[in-house]
């Protein structure tokens, strides 16, 4: 089941984010799938997909 709403990135997540060029202070984690996070920012609401670096494919 996926999250209804966006959510604090957790340690990881955050260090994914930042792998991506942004800033994890901004962003929030709405869903994450086995390769994706799927953010949404908090101050506009743009969402945004990004790749997670560093997993096994």
């Amino acid at each position: 089941m996926r999250r209804s709403r966006a959510e604090r990135p957790t340690l990881a997540q955050k260090k994914q984010i930042e792998a991506a060029g942004l800033n994890s202070r901004d962003w929030l984690v709405l869903i994450e799938s086995v390769n994706q996070l799927y953010l949404v920012h908090k101050g506009t609401g743009e969402s945004r997909t990004i790749k997670k670096k560093g997993e096994q494919e």
